[in-house]
């Protein structure tokens, strides 16, 4: 929907440059996985959680994140300091970083709900990842990769 909503302005630039990052999160069998009534632990994992991070970047435009965490919910507690040190270090203001939770059942728990609390180590992680895909991203895009629009 947000493309949706740029892509017009996109295609008057003729120039679209993108970059990708992914960071892989680390979850444990001791964590409690949220998403359900009470508390429940997984055996073992079928896949990676991961932070992904996309960072669009038209000329003479701020540039646009789109940051995308494996968890069932994503916070301000852990997002907004996320956000400073991205707008402090690679320069993309607050106000053009969209960050998202997949709503997996599968990710430790990062709120307090149906009686059992956040998996702090965890929500560390997280909020590590959300900064480290950040720069790369932000190098991905620096290397010039142009993609055509479709007008």
């Amino acid at each position: 929907m947000l493309l949706l909503l740029i892509a017009p302005n996109l295609a008057q630039a003729g120039d679209l440059r993108v970059g990708a990052a992914t960071v892989k999160l680390k979850g444990d069998d001791s964590m409690v996985i949220s998403g359900g009534i009470g508390p429940r632990y997984a055996k073992g994992r079928e896949g990676e959680l991961r932070v992904t991070a996309v960072v669009l970047e038209k000329p003479k435009q701020a540039k646009l994140a789109i940051v995308a965490c494996d968890a069932l919910f994503v916070s301000r507690r852990d997002v907004d300091p996320c956000l400073e040190e991205i707008e402090k270090t690679i320069g993309i203001p607050l106000a053009h970083v969209l960050v998202n939770a997949t709503h997996t059942h599968h990710a430790p728990s990062t709120t307090r709900v149906h009686g059992y609390d956040r998996e702090e180590v965890f929500c560390k992680r997280l909020r590590e990842g959300i900064v480290r895909a950040r720069p790369a991203g932000q190098r991905a895009s620096e290397r010039r990769r142009r993609f055509p629009l479709i007008s």
